[in-house]
């Protein structure tokens, strides 16, 4: 994994900030005018991926190299994410003290 400034392209990993997903990882597989096709691996698989508007999405510092979104399955997904909330968790709780 890679990080990129706030880059859309496939592979970015971004935060849902709209909708009944809030809050959740996200990956951007494919991207079409103003819109992205996301999948998160559980609710959005990627043979049923979730069509969202850009101004939706919080992107994140991560991006998948190559390899990975070629091999990407549904169980990678979850995995990066949980790793991803992990550290998510454990920076706000940095912040609180």
């Amino acid at each position: 994994m890679a990080n990129v400034e706030n880059k859309l392209v496939p592979g970015c990993i971004a935060v849902s900030k709209k909708g009944r997903d809030s809050g959740k990882f996200m990956c951007v597989i494919r991207i079409e005018n103003n819109f992205v096709y996301v999948a998160d691996g559980k609710t959005h698989k990627l043979k049923n991926l979730k069509k969202k508007s850009i101004k939706h999405l919080k992107m994140t510092d991560t991006l998948l190299n190559e390899t990975t979104l070629n091999n990407l399955t549904d169980k990678n997904l979850r995995r990066i994410f949980a790793a991803k909330k992990v550290n998510k968790e454990a920076d706000l709780w940095q912040r609180k003290m």
